[in-house]
């Protein structure tokens, strides 16, 4: 159904939608604090990026007691840069319940999680780009929550509309 769906859109696959099919993706059912979801996180991205998960848990929580990574209530993308050249990951997580990060934002529902060498860093903005476009498309909210599986929020993503890289 995706590829009829790009088929028809006639939507360009660029790296940002190969990322997005093969990252990983977490559906969390119950409330949780920020700290558990980068936890785990990091025990789910720890082995591809060749560091310790306790090192990866570091990072995120530091970049994040830097200045918050939610952008609003419902929405956070926590990114690190991490050391070496030519890597760049994405995560999805939407946690049903809500994640804690803050005051400001108890209840985050859709997070997307970048993770990137300083060589990357173009790509990391066209990422973001990428997210922004897609999170405030119509109705997105209401299909997140609504989507079935990890696989449909992957393809909630994949649909989105946005100005596509060349």
């Amino acid at each position: 159904m995706k590829d009829t769906v790009h088929q028809r859109d006639e939507i360009l696959k660029d790296r940002f939608n190969h990322l997005i099919e093969t990252c990983p993706v977490l559906d969390i059912k119950e409330e949780i604090k920020v700290e558990d979801f980068f936890r785990r996180v990091a025990v789910v991205v720890s082995d591809a990026l060749e560091m310790s998960v306790d090192s990866v848990f570091k990072l995120l929580l530091e970049r994040e007691q830097e200045s918050s990574t939610a952008l609003n209530a419902y929405l956070a993308i926590p990114h690190i840069a991490i050391q070496g050249e030519n890597h760049f990951g994405i995560l999805i997580a939407r946690c049903r319940d809500g994640i804690e990060f803050s005051e400001a934002a108890p209840r985050v529902h859709a997070a997307f999680v970048l993770i990137g060498t300083r060589n990357e860093r173009t790509f990391h903005l066209i990422s973001l780009s990428a997210v922004a476009q897609i999170v405030q498309e119509e109705g997105f909210e209401e299909k997140w929550m609504a989507a079935e599986s990890p696989q449909s929020l992957r393809d909630l993503v994949l649909s989105g509309r946005r100005k596509r890289q060349s």
